[in-house]
């Protein structure tokens, strides 16, 4: 919660999801659990990166991620009409 934009939901959302994060050796990790990285194809050296799948992750969490992502979008465009 001492991160800015996080709110207490989303906050005790993501610590029931991946708790203290130990099991995860990098953030990529945690972003492939929560289902927010590309599905990536690779071919003889050649990397092919296609769109976020919508059944893979936890559905919940990566919802509440893009509605808080949204509502920081709006705060920012709404600051900068003033």
């Amino acid at each position: 919660m001492d991160l800015e934009g996080v709110a207490e939901i989303f906050s005790g959302m993501l610590y029931s999801t991946i708790a203290d994060g130990k099991q995860f050796t990098s953030a990529r990790q945690v972003a492939a659990f929560v289902g927010v990285t590309p599905k990536q194809h690779s071919s003889g050296g050649k990397t092919n990166m296609t769109g976020i799948i919508k059944n893979g992750g936890v559905k919940e969490l990566r919802c509440a991620l893009y509605q808080g992502a949204l509502s920081f979008i709006q705060g920012y465009l709404m600051s900068a009409q003033n």
